[in-house]
């Protein structure tokens, strides 16, 4: 059975970060559900845990820092 070697890639969030180019699995930064699979390798993970949510979130601040 091959392993997948998932890395996150880092990188220094400041006042001039573009946002639109981040990454987070599937996903960038700014989409309001994150599709986070690439990094659960457990089989039996229901498919419904596999991705986060901020949709809920009404307040854009809030939900800039809760990402």
């Amino acid at each position: 059975m091959a392993k997948t070697n998932l890395r996150l890639q880092l990188q220094v969030i400041d006042n001039n970060t573009n946002f639109d180019n981040i990454m987070i699995g599937s996903s960038y930064f700014n989409d309001d559900v994150w599709d986070i699979r690439p990094f659960i390798t457990a089989k039996r993970t229901k498919k419904s845990r596999k991705y986060l949510r901020f949709e809920y979130i009404e307040s854009q601040d809030m939900k800039q820092a809760v990402k």
